[in-house]
């Protein structure tokens, strides 16, 4: 059987070099693929399916401390509360099935509304081509629609100034800045105001009329500086294919905190964060929440090419964080190893639909049978098998296709790293449950009953108003930049 393989093979290379219409050429390229060492490694569970009699006891005894707090007994867990849930260290679950129903039922709630934060805003429209240096999943033409929600923070690069908001969110629990506190400086050209303050008793409505948005800046723009420096960092090549001209793609989306709206949201998030998607960090927690645009530094910044920023978007595909160490040749940058993984394409139709845990114990294997970037495990008509077969990416040079499991060297300042693999863990987590769920597919199904969705008022004229003036605000920076270049 082996030597009939080793047969077969060296005729694929024969036939492959005999039609090249370059001979020459076509044996250097096998020659590449052939020497080519990529560092691939066992990828682990992506649910711990060994565990699963111990995890449903867990999640049977919280399903039923929900049920009674509800005073529902048809209540159910949706597919990415579930897939939270069992993704969970067993510690943590075995905690939460202590908790009160009612701590609980906060939690379950925003983990929803954290994964719509998260992935609304790193989808591409079918049918548009994204510029580079977008937010991941988000063409321009998008960002300028009237009709998209919340669109109007989503325009511009320009670098205008990070505004440090005093806002307090009392369900956070985060510290307020101190009265007073000077605002950095990053550059003569940003802006100097600051960001309205909110009532300590609740978030309010924002207006931004026309007057309010020229005294009383609410949004930011992405940071040329901060994408132009993770560039040299990443060598101007996608960290994974190898490929000239890649897009600088923020980790957590820009738009987390570009906005007092998303600022606002972030910092209702923090504790589900906390919670479920990511290590005990409280300083980095507050950080992502403490200003306009703070998540806007190159250590949230990783070059891709154009397909896989779209696909990252879309959560086909996942990084996770292996380790770090500081290069001895230059200690103040560190070596950190990411691993390339492919998600599958999930069997859950909609987040609406709930999660029967009798079934799901049954099914948890099905989740993960159609792999992105795999070969069709089913038939020519599975329409998940076609989904997944037209997904693939390869180097540019050595011309192999990237495995799951693909391993990645990216530096980083030193001093920066722990901030950097921070981001990059709060993506793992959230790609996993939203891949597996379904989640990524559709987050505009993913807003829970308990969030509040002001900016559906406002005026679409307004907004309007206000991408134009900045849009305005952005060409006369880039002229002067133009000109003094």
């Amino acid at each position: 059987m082996e030597n009939q393989t080793m047969e077969d093979l060296h005729k694929a290379m024969d036939t492959h070099i005999k039609h090249h219409p370059d001979p020459k050429r076509g044996m250097k390229h096998l020659q590449q693929l052939f020497m080519a060492k990529p560092d691939v490694r066992p990828v682990t569970q992506l649910l711990p399916v060994d565990e699963m009699e111990i995890r449903h006891e867990y999640l049977q005894k919280i399903e039923k401390g929900q049920r009674a707090f509800h005073g529902n007994p048809n209540w159910e867990f949706t597919p990415s509360q579930y897939i939270t849930l069992m993704n969970l260290p067993l510690e943590k679950l075995a905690e939460n099935a202590r908790k009160d129903a009612d701590t609980v039922s906060l939690y379950l709630k925003r983990i929803g509304r954290f994964l719509a934060h998260f992935f609304q805003r790193r989808q591409p429209e079918d049918g548009f081509t994204e510029p580079a240096g977008s937010s991941i999943g988000t063409p321009l033409s998008v960002r300028k629609s009237t009709q998209q929600k919340r669109s109007y923070g989503d325009t511009g690069e320009s670098q205008h100034k990070r505004i440090r908001s005093e806002t307090a969110i009392p369900e956070v629990k985060l510290p307020e800045s101190p009265a007073g506190r000077p605002q950095e400086r990053a550059s003569s050209v940003e802006l100097e105001q600051k960001a309205p303050v909110l009532p300590a008793s609740g978030p309010a409505k924002i207006s931004l009329t026309p007057s309010a948005t020229k005294t009383q800046p609410t949004r930011v723009y992405r940071s040329h500086k901060m994408r132009n420096l993770a560039k040299d960092y990443d060598k101007h090549r996608c960290v994974i294919t190898g490929s000239a001209n890649p897009q600088g793609c923020h980790i957590l989306p820009f738009t987390w905190n570009s906005t007092l709206e998303m600022l606002e949201t972030a910092r209702r998030l923090g504790p589900v964060i906390g919670k479920f998607f990511s290590p005990d960090d409280l300083d980095m927690l507050i950080h992502l929440s403490d200003d306009l645009g703070s998540s806007d530094r190159y250590w949230n910044i990783l070059d891709l090419s154009a397909q896989l920023h779209i696909w990252w978007g879309k959560g086909y595909f996942g990084l996770k964080y292996l380790g770090h160490e500081v290069d001895q040749e230059e200690p103040e940058m560190s070596r950190v190893e990411l691993q390339f993984v492919w998600m599958p394409h999930s069997h859950f139709d909609k987040e609406t639909k709930q999660v029967n845990l009798n079934e799901a114990k049954g099914n948890i294997r099905s989740c993960l049978e159609h792999m992105f970037g795999g070969e069709p495990p089913c038939s020519p008509h599975c329409s998940r098998c076609i989904a997944i077969n037209k997904v693939q990416a390869h180097k540019v040079r050595e011309h192999h296709t990237i495995e799951s499991g693909y391993v990645f060297p990216v530096l980083r300042k030193t001093v920066d790293v722990e901030k950097f693999i921070a981001m990059i863990q709060i993506q793992w987590a959230a790609i996993c449950v939203g891949s597996i769920s379904g989640a990524a597919k559709h987050p505009e199904l993913l807003v829970g009953d308990d969030d509040e969705d002001d900016d559906d008022n406002q005026p679409s004229f307004l907004a309007s108003v206000d991408d134009r003036v900045n849009d305005w605000l952005e060409l006369v920076q880039q002229s002067g930049d133009e000109e003094s270049s």
